[in-house]
């Protein structure tokens, strides 16, 4: 049975199933980019000028990963990674145009998935909705791809704001020193991929970035938080699907 027969079947039933449930078959997608956005004029995130260089991603049937994949984009003429998103996925440019895709043809490639083998299926990923799907929406435009409500088709569970909204309130004590408070709170708000992976010990290593498996650790965390409650806690829904 194809991948996307398999899904196909999952979501016929899971239609027979409520609405409200927790889903076992989704897609997870993290990027690596040159860097973050910096703010615009009207004080948002600014995607323009950042671009992708790495899309990875797992499909996850029944709680289990199917497919774990990844694709490099060379970079345009005169663009380069900034010294830290350098650091953090070590992909150079020259690295890039020896190995990389064009980056027009994987952009599309990932439109295409979500509209027909990902369709329907809900989409996982750390900081995904702040970062992620703004930063693929923007590198679509570049290259002139037709997006229209393209994650709009599906159920979108963020990790990082799922993983925020659950911890708990931090208060000051009547006589706590303010700056040790401001660092107990910057602890109680550490909320990376990387502090997530420590508190659910779902990997001992961890090197360069690699959106392939970043996405399978995002899918570990996101697991995790199944079986300790968080995901029920925050979303409201109990049962899963």
């Amino acid at each position: 049975m194809s991948l996307r027969s398999r899904i196909d079947k999952i979501l016929n039933h899971n239609r027979k199933r409520a609405a409200t449930g927790i889903p076992e078959s989704y897609v997870v997608i993290d990027i690596e980019t040159t860097d973050l956005p910096k703010p615009g004029r009207d004080g948002k995130p600014d995607f323009a000028c950042v671009h992708i260089v790495e899309i990875g991603w797992c499909v996850v049937i029944d709680r289990v990963v199917r497919e774990q994949m990844a694709t490099q984009m060379f970079l345009p003429h005169g663009i380069t990674s900034s010294p830290a998103a350098l650091r953090t996925h070590g992909y150079s440019s020259e690295h890039l145009t020896r190995i990389g895709g064009e980056p027009g043809a994987a952009l599309r490639a990932l439109r295409t998935l979500l509209a027909t083998q990902w369709f329907g299926l809900p989409v996982v990923g750390q900081n995904i909705a702040l970062f992620d799907i703004p930063c693929i929406e923007a590198n679509w435009q570049r290259y002139g791809i037709q997006q229209s409500d393209a994650f709009r088709q599906h159920a979108v569970y963020d990790t990082l704001a799922i993983y925020q909204a659950a911890q708990p309130i931090t208060w000051q004590d009547p006589d706590e020193h303010g700056i040790d408070f401001a660092a107990r709170l910057r602890q109680s708000r550490r909320s990376s991929l990387d502090h997530q992976i420590e508190k659910y010990s779902v990997s001992e290593t961890r090197g360069e970035h690699r959106a392939d498996e970043d996405a399978f650790l995002t899918h570990c965390v996101f697991e995790a938080m199944r079986d300790d409650g968080t995901l029920a806690l925050v979303t409201g829904r109990g049962k899963q699907q």
